[in-house]
């Protein structure tokens, strides 16, 4: 009938476009995912200045707003890190934490 020439049918698509983040390659991209490259930036800081941004990563803009990506992002950077390094990973509004941050350093001398 009618109704069925109308419908969308969803198969795994909805829950591979959450993962996209993480593996570029599902969608034929050639590139890193989001835990690769910070990863990198890591290992290219060195053990100190890796521990120090471990400890003050923010989350914010429209990707932010995935569910639940701040918990999956905690859970593999975990895996990256020595055992006992400090890892906070805090959730700014994705709408106006440019702005806020933009306009505290504008009132700044």
């Amino acid at each position: 009938p009618l109704a069925e020439a109308h419908q969308l049918h969803l198969n795994v698509e909805r829950f591979r476009v959450a993962e996209i983040p993480f593996q570029p390659s599902i969608i034929g991209i050639d590139q890193a995912g989001l835990v690769e490259v910070i990863d990198g930036v890591f290992r290219r800081l060195g053990t100190s200045a890796a521990s120090r941004l471990a400890a003050n990563i923010l989350l914010t803009g429209g990707l932010s707003r995935l569910p639940n990506l701040k918990d999956r992002l905690e859970l593999e950077l975990r895996t990256l890190l020595p055992a006992g390094t400090s890892l906070n990973i805090r959730h700014l509004d994705p709408h106006l934490a440019a702005w806020k941050g933009a306009a505290s350093v504008a009132q700044s001398s």
